[in-house]
């Protein structure tokens, strides 16, 4: 016989989920909508909590910001009373230099001024002139009056330097001022330099005293913000939890609907079933997989690459085993904050998995968003009980496998339902002892359109109405219709069965 390899495993498990979802369709429908809005909100609520992280990285930097302001502010606090000091002391230099140095520095200038007074005298110099004793006599006194004003000036100004020498030498506080305003300015700047400052930054206390209240605006804005968005977060455990609610009532329907089949498939002559169905919640490995690898790194080169499908193996056993969790993503995030003992790859690996997750929050939130397929298999049993295998193992022949399908395509309620040659590929005794057992139980319920060429189905199935064709003309040929009391029809089908 054929099994069913493992590529074929997956989409026949999808086939096998959607007939076991036929079972509760519109249930399944009312919960898938459930589901969806949940998704949405919870996504909603993810994307808030991305964002009051990167809210809080930057309050953390505003603080940073305004603790290193208030540092300066308060050095430079400390150190003002110095710079005013600093600062009339100048005003004091400035003063001392106005009056005294500047005057010192014009000097030169008058002692220059004097000289050209003398250096510019002009001589009389006037050949015949009447009055000329008298004119030269002038001359002399003139000259000699400005060479007495050249020396008095000149006398002046040296008493200038010696009387201001002498009112600062006879002064008994000069000592203590001029020794004061000379170290000022050195005091200063070793003030500075304790409190890691320049006397430029001393000058800016107003610009950081304004910078401060800005920051501290922002930090304000920043707060309020992430304690409304806080508040409206609060509600994503809750979310979440619904959600998980959600798709474990999903699965709740699915083995409703499996128990439904199950007891279809026990014969009303035998008390043990010829098949049994099971559902297994968030059990479909291929799809487990396919959504690990979805959120796999891109580089593959790296340990935690290499690695990656091992760790999924480990995540999916170790869910299967504990049944308080409602998604292996949920296990996930307890085993990265130690909330559970991981297993042995994933310890070694635990701190590369949660850089991983950090780097793809976005990611990592919308997959904590999708849900694992539940997993359905079918076990066919033979009629005395013991078991002929299942579609999981891969030990069923085809004909095996269209008797599961057929039974939970004939279990669930519906409109007419048209079946192309059911009897294909099995034998005789699965035809009469499980197959013509449930077309019986099941066409009260709803319109059974079969075509077969074993007319055992039409006549053990207890069937409504015949049509009976042959060959001709290379096509088919109605040669009786009607209900089996019709005698063309039972002669027809009597005439098929000999001829089988």
């Amino acid at each position: 016989t054929d099994t069913v390899t493992t590529n074929n495993k997956p989409r026949e498990s999808n086939r096998l989920l959607k007939l076991i979802d036929g079972f509760a369709k519109n249930d399944l429908l009312t919960l898938g909508k459930k589901e969806l809005d949940t998704k949405r909100k919870v996504k909603e609520l993810f994307s808030v909590t991305r964002k009051i992280a990167e809210l809080n990285k930057e309050l953390k930097q505003s603080k940073q910001e305004q603790h290193n302001l208030e540092r300066q502010w308060k050095a430079r606090s400390e150190i003002q009373t110095e710079a005013n000091k600093h600062q009339q002391i100048k005003l004091e230099k400035e003063y001392l230099d106005s009056v005294i140095q500047k005057t010192k520095d014009s000097l030169p200038n008058i002692e220059q001024l004097a000289t050209s007074i003398i250096d510019s005298h002009p001589s009389f110099q006037v050949e015949n002139s009447p009055h000329k004793d008298w004119f030269i006599q002038l001359d002399k006194k003139v000259k000699q009056i400005k060479d007495n004003i050249y020396s008095e000036i000149l006398t002046a100004i040296r008493k200038f330097d010696t009387d201001v020498e002498a009112i600062l030498n006879e002064d008994p506080d000069w000592p203590n001022i001029h020794k004061e305003i000379e170290s000022s300015e050195q005091r200063f700047l070793k003030a500075c330099e304790e409190k890691g400052l320049s006397p430029e930054d001393v000058d800016r206390i107003k610009d950081i005293y304004d910078l401060k209240a800005q920051k501290q605006n922002e930090i304000d804005k920043l707060t309020q913000e992430i304690s409304e968005l806080t508040n409206f977060s609060n509600d994503l455990q809750e979310s979440l939890n619904h959600l998980h609610i959600v798709w474990r009532d999903q699965y709740h329907k699915r083995n409703k609907a499996a128990t439904s089949a199950n007891q279809l498939a026990v014969p009303s002559n035998n008390k043990k079933p010829f098949l049994e169905v099971t559902v297994q919640y968030q059990s479909s490995y291929e799809h487990f997989q396919e959504l690990w690898e979805s959120f796999a790194p891109q580089d593959r080169r790296k340990r935690l690459g290499k690695n990656w499908e091992e760790l999924g193996n480990e995540l999916f056993e170790s869910f299967k085993l504990n049944d308080e969790y409602h998604s292996p993503w949920q296990m996930l995030n307890d085993l990265l904050h130690s909330k559970l003992a991981p297993p042995q790859l994933m310890n070694d690996n635990l701190s590369e998995l949660k850089a991983h997750l950090s780097e793809n929050n976005e990611d990592w939130d919308n997959l904590q968003c999708l849900r694992v397929n539940d997993s359905v298999d079918i076990t066919l049993y033979h009629k005395d009980g013991s078991k002929a295998g299942s579609i999981s193992e891969g030990s069923l022949s085809d004909g095996q496998r269209n008797t599961a399908t057929l039974a939970l395509l004939l279990a669930q309620d519906g409109g007419p339902l048209i079946i192309d040659q059911p009897e294909d590929e099995l034998d005789s005794s699965y035809i009469f002892n499980e197959l013509i057992p449930m077309l019986r139980n099941v066409k009260s319920k709803r319109q059974l359109i079969i075509s077969t060429h074993n007319a055992n189905l039409p006549v053990n199935g207890d069937s409504e109405y015949v049509y009976g064709f042959e060959a001709r003309d290379r096509k088919g040929n109605c040669i009786a219709s009607g209900g089996l009391d019709n005698s063309i029809v039972t002669k027809a089908i009597l005439d098929i069965m000999e001829g089988s």
